[in-house]
């Protein structure tokens, strides 16, 4: 048995009320991401781990908040392209402490235990500040699919106590906690921009099998978005120079690169190479081989 939080006392006495219990496909264990406090923190998150639902690790801390007035209130994490996709809740006190108003940031794991910040200070799934809707103060994922070429996101919301004051509000969303879905093109949690001007950026060397790139990008009027191929120092590589690049400028979730003589990674294989992207007017989301 578990214990149950009770109070922000030290020591503590268990854990808190947001933990969440899943299967690791990736690992084979059962994950517990658990709620507990730190002075001066308040609400932060954990992670323990078992093998039969009987016998579990002490939990490891993995988030506490960074800015001022903001608590981690939960988080669940995703297996996703072999790696892992966190939801990260954000709670804000200073909407109103009765209310537990929150919006939601992303971060990810290689390894289901050290998990990183991306994006970290934006939301992926934001306040509306209208307040106009059944989810616009207090929104938390629960499950994250694959489907097709989406991702899509259930999440659990209701409208707090300022939200219904609101004269704009509809009566129709004035609903208590209900079930949600979001949705998104594959992978596009978060992606690189660039605007007029034309930005690059260096990938660290990649030790890759296959020969096609593809990229998932949205490119704008005016904009496209080239590759070239470096050494693992930087040096160009003949062949796969930006300008023997063919450019890219339309949206897609798997568009592939060519070059002008050629079409495929050729003489590439498990070498360790670096990618240079130069965008404009374009954003890129995410790069694959095959």
């Amino acid at each position: 048995m578990i214990p149950s939080l009770h109070g922000y006392d030290l020591p503590q006495d268990g854990i808190g009320d947001t933990t969440r219990f899943w299967w690791d496909p990736l690992r084979k264990k059962y994950v517990g991401d658990v709620k507990f406090v730190i002075p001066g923190k308040l609400r932060c998150r954990g992670i323990m781990e078992s093998d039969d639902l009987l016998h579990w690790t002490r939990p490891q801390p993995t988030f506490f908040a960074r800015r001022e007035g903001t608590q981690i209130y939960g988080h669940t994490g995703f297996p996703y392209e072999g790696m892992y996709v966190g939801t990260r809740w954000i709670y804000v006190p200073a909407f109103n402490p009765e209310t537990h108003s929150m919006f939601v940031e992303l971060d990810s794991s290689r390894d289901g235990r050290v998990w990183t910040r991306f994006g970290a200070g934006q939301p992926f799934m934001d306040f509306n500040r209208r307040r106009e809707t059944w989810y616009a103060r207090r929104i938390n994922p629960t499950a994250l699919l694959e489907v097709g070429d989406e991702i899509w996101v259930y999440y659990a919301a209701a409208p707090t106590g300022e939200d219904v004051k609101n004269p704009k509000f509809p009566a129709s969303n004035r609903v208590g906690y209900s079930a949600g879905l979001a949705k998104l093109p594959r992978d596009r949690f978060a992606s690189i921009n660039a605007g007029d001007k034309v930005g690059t950026l260096i990938t660290r060397p990649v030790d890759f099998r296959g020969s096609r790139l593809h990229v998932n990008a949205a490119v704008g009027k005016g904009g496209d978005l080239r590759v070239s191929v470096l050494t693992r120092y930087g040096k160009p590589i003949s062949g796969y120079h930006v300008a023997d690049c063919v450019p890219i400028d339309r949206d897609g979730i798997d568009l592939p690169v060519s070059w002008k003589a050629k079409d495929k990674l050729v003489g590439l294989d498990h070498a360790q190479v670096r990618f240079r992207f130069q965008l404009k007017n374009a954003k890129l989301f995410s790069f694959c081989i095959d």
